[in-house]
């Protein structure tokens, strides 16, 4: 069956009829990573996933049979192991669900080529006419992502650049993303000392932070996100008293690494910026159970989640500007309007869903090159519900644009929404004075 007769239309009708038939599916047989695989597998037996252990991100499709995951470059080929249990092989057959089949060797390999273009696929086993085993298939296109590595007087680094290449293409391969690194020496004579610790509420990097990305600002390029190597660095310890190695803001472009660095740890802040991943544990004292890259471990997993956050971040980029060194930060996202105004109300740890979750019809589209053709995917994937947090009666939030200055916050609230909603607020905002000091909302 050829994938070119899919329109939009009919592939959701194909989509409809794969859940129907699902719900009738016999689970029984299981995918496994194949050793010599060229991407990444990802299943919940193989280890703790520490706060996303839930069935949101890995759903069991019976009582025994868990849902796992592959990732593939679009175009190219790669392997899975199949385990039969008592089905005898010459009675199965797999295909993927535009009814293509797939090829089978008598080692217990199946053989897969990704879509042509970005996809959500699926390999089904088949016994005669029933489903009887089922592997999600994330189809990426290869995405390049380009980083400078900035010595700031003459500050070490562990390993060669190239090694730092090599080990940054091989931790972010099941995300199939490929990294092109350059390097700088930066002199900034007045840098005499540099502290990790303290940083105002309405920034995300401190004073120490802000003077060498003051200073370093008419060299940074858009597109390329900017990690800066410091040496001596005092009070390494975060807001949880753990000592730290380097510091990125989640979505943000600019991060520093503290006395050398190892590529595990530019690694690990590349995951903050780039695609605003988060910590995989709840606190410090939950940290370093698992195998995963955004642990506090020397873990290197990426999971399947996260390799669609790498490739389609629902976090917006934000490019580090001068106007926050002077006490000003704006941004027309919906994110941060919604994560802040969350936060005022009093909605932790929901705030930053919220804001997830607003900005996501806005950003969560594929490729430039689907967006040139039309084909812009707006999240809709999952229904989520925006007003099961807003917890205050009367308030209605929708979208709009945020904007600190000199310490004041200021919410513009008429802007129109893609979805079709707008913003407003229904309520005195000054009846917030409880939250926050000083508050000035317009």
């Amino acid at each position: 069956m050829s994938q070119s007769i899919f329109t939009y239309k009919n592939r959701a009708l194909l989509n409809d009829y794969h859940r129907k038939s699902d719900s009738l599916a016999q689970w029984q047989i299981n995918f496994l990573p194949y050793s010599e695989q060229t991407y990444a597998f990802d299943y919940l037996a193989s280890g703790s996933r520490g706060i996303f252990s839930d069935s949101e991100y890995y759903p069991y499709l019976s009582a025994n049979y868990d849902l796992r995951f592959k990732s593939v470059e679009t175009g190219k080929s790669d392997k899975v192991k199949v385990d039969f249990g008592s089905y005898p092989k010459d009675s199965v057959i797999f295909k993927d669900k535009y009814g293509v089949t797939l090829k089978f060797t008598d080692k217990n390999i199946l053989t897969f080529t990704g879509t042509n273009q970005v996809d959500t696929n699926y390999i089904y086993a088949y016994h005669v006419d029933q489903k009887i085993g089922k592997l999600m298939l994330n189809v990426y296109k290869r995405k390049p992502i380009k980083v400078c590595l900035v010595m700031v007087n003459g500050a070490h680094h562990k390993e060669s650049f190239s090694e730092i290449k090599k080990y940054l293409d091989k931790i972010y391969k099941p995300a199939v993303v490929e990294f092109e690194i350059t390097h700088a020496d930066f002199k900034m004579s007045e840098l005499t000392s540099f502290s990790h610790g303290g940083s105002p509420w309405n920034s995300v990097y401190n004073d120490d932070q802000k003077r060498v990305l003051r200073a370093y600002n008419d060299s940074i390029k858009d597109g390329v996100y900017c990690l800066f190597f410091i040496d001596n660095v005092t009070d390494k310890k975060d807001g949880n008293g753990t000592m730290v190695s380097g510091y990125m803001p989640r979505g943000y472009n600019c991060g520093f690494i503290y006395d050398g660095g190892s590529p595990h740890t530019i690694a690990h802040e590349l995951g903050h910026g780039i695609a605003g991943l988060e910590h995989v544990f709840e606190n410090s004292s939950s940290s370093g159970k698992t195998k995963n890259l955004m642990d506090y471990s020397a873990g290197e997993e990426l999971w399947h989640f996260q390799w669609d956050e790498i490739q389609a971040p629902s976090r917006v980029w934000i490019k580090w500007s001068k106007e926050e060194s002077e006490g000003e930060w704006t941004t027309d996202g919906h994110y941060y309007l919604f994560m802040y105004l969350g936060v005022l109300m009093g909605m932790n740890p929901d705030a930053e869903r919220l804001g997830t979750y607003a900005e996501r019809p806005d950003t969560y589209v594929l490729h430039d090159e689907d967006i040139k053709n039309g084909k812009i995917i707006l999240g809709k994937d999952e229904e989520v519900d925006l007003q099961k947090f807003i917890v205050p009666e009367g308030f209605v939030i929708k979208a709009g644009s945020f904007n600190i200055s000199n310490n004041n916050i200021r919410a513009n609230c008429n802007k129109f929404c893609q979805d079709g909603y707008y913003f407003s607020l229904t309520k005195n905002l000054y009846d917030w004075s409880e939250h926050t000091e000083p508050n000035n909302f317009t």
